[in-house]
């Protein structure tokens, strides 16, 4: 196993641990990460913590000195074989110097001679031999199609869409308390009931003087109907019948002040009984019996009552992103609380103002909460979804070198014709940066062939061969 620790700016990286197998390939891509900020003179590559080395292995670190990189060890092991490194560099060096001299004077058989064998294998029917450096062994891999969503990460926190804080209308002592906390209600239910000895008391009286009222409007009713038999006989004089018409007229507007007052009462007695506004559960309970309680506009809440059937997500979105933002996108968040559950929302509200401190704007999104797992106040991390693409060429991500996360630019090795052809890309700016692939938006087609390894001692024309792999 192989273990590579990097500097804070990737000047110096440090091995420990075994460096064989499919570690060469870590080490590879470490130093991809190294030149991509950074020239390679000014990388210091420490194998002094390295146990064993690979044929491989070898000839990646020489590939390193040979770009510039500079390797040091502490033990004697390692310092031989950067000794050997270098021995190496060194007498390809030497041997290029004493062969131009070989080849200078070589030079005027070499054409007469080459003629003649290129006229012998063209006479034979056989290839002619490959040119240039030999064939690089590489592992491709096809760009192939995926989906991209590009998404906006926000936080924010859940509260339940609907809640009442349940309080008295009128002022009185608890007698009775009817729930305990967490249980279900329905709307109407009663929560408690206030002490009604008082209003009892009252009732009873104003009920008296309703019927006394009644009773004098039914006297005035027959006096006025007994006026009007003795007016038929002229036993009464107009204005006698006149009063007796107000009479009952301001008997019957008794009566009927009497009712009110009996309504009154009765609606007074009512407020006696707290009740649930709402269907819900009872989040809070504030009394006991015998706490005094007062009217509404003072005291707090008796009862908090909350609907979790329907949640809301306000989460804060920058202003740079806001533009992609509109109702109706989903909107996906996970939960501390519930570790390895994914949720979703749909977003209802976008905040028409911006907070001048954050630049960012509130959206809410609604979240059904069938099966209740989701509590209000709970902290969310998510993504909004502003748009899903089809079809999108995908490659590997240690395909690409030289890749620059903020400009989205890279380089890709593409095999065509049994040669590496070097190509400039341009990669999604999805936030894909941590995944295995990476979607692409220039430079590539659909079933190119790209090296996934093998690439760090590629130059552009090199031949190489083959063996793929998949995504």
């Amino acid at each position: 196993m192989l273990k590579i620790t990097a500097d804070r700016d990737a000047h110096r990286l440090v091995l420990e641990g075994s460096l064989s197998g499919p570690w060469v390939d870590t080490l590879e891509q470490s130093w991809r990460d190294a030149l991509a900020h950074h020239d390679a003179q000014q990388i210091t590559v420490d194998l002094s913590d390295v146990t064993f080395v690979d044929p491989r292995g070898k000839a990646l670190l020489a590939v390193m000195h040979k770009a510039g990189a500079t390797l040091s060890a502490g033990c004697c092991m390692n310092a031989a074989l950067i000794q050997e490194i270098e021995r190496d560099e060194q007498g390809h060096a030497a041997g290029g110097r004493a062969s131009r001299a070989f080849l200078w004077l070589m030079a005027v058989f070499i054409p007469s001679v080459l003629a003649l064998a290129a006229c012998s294998s063209v006479r034979a029917g056989e290839p002619a031999p490959a040119e240039g450096r030999p064939a690089i062994a590489v592992s491709v891999s096809p760009v192939a199609a995926g989906n991209v969503s590009e998404t906006i990460d926000v936080v924010g926190s859940l509260a339940p869409k609907f809640a009442a804080d349940v309080k008295s209308e009128v002022s009185g002592t608890v007698a009775e308390v009817y729930v305990t906390e967490w249980v279900p209600v329905r709307a109407g239910a009663r929560l408690a009931r206030l002490n009604t000895t008082e209003n009892d008391a009252a009732i009873e009286a104003i009920k008296a003087g309703e019927a006394q009222a009644r009773v004098a409007e039914t006297r005035a009713r027959r006096e006025y109907d007994r006026a009007l038999q003795l007016k038929q006989y002229g036993l009464i004089t107009p204005q006698a019948v006149d009063d007796a018409r107000s009479a009952l007229d301001a008997a019957e507007a008794t009566a009927a002040a009497a009712h009110a007052q009996v309504r009154t009462a009765e609606a007074r007695l009512a407020k006696s009984f707290i009740t649930s506004p709402m269907d819900g559960v009872i989040a809070m309970r504030g009394v006991n019996v015998g706490d005094r309680v007062e009217n509404i506009g003072s005291g707090g809440p008796m009862f908090r009552i909350l609907d979790n059937r329907l949640l809301d997500l306000t989460v804060s979105v920058p202003s740079v992103h806001l533009g992609a933002v509109r109702v109706g996108q989903l909107l996906e968040f996970t939960v501390d609380a519930l570790p390895g559950r994914a949720f979703t929302g749909t977003v209802m509200f976008i905040n028409p103002a911006v907070d001048e401190a954050s630049r960012a704007a509130k959206v809410i999104a609604e979240v059904r909460n069938a099966d209740d797992a989701l509590k209000g106040g709970l902290f969310a991390r998510g993504r909004i979804v502003v748009s899903h693409r089809a079809g999108v060429p995908q490659v590997p991500r240690v395909a690409l070198l030289n890749w620059n996360v903020a400009d989205a630019t890279a380089d890709v090795f593409v095999v065509r014709d049994g040669k590496a052809e070097k190509r400039p890309v341009r990669t999604s700016g999805t936030g894909q940066a941590a995944g295995t692939t990476v979607a692409i938006e220039t430079g590539l087609a659909i079933g190119d062939q790209v090296v996934t390894r093998g690439g760090f001692a590629l130059k552009a024309g090199d031949r190489v061969t083959v063996s793929r792999e998949g995504m």
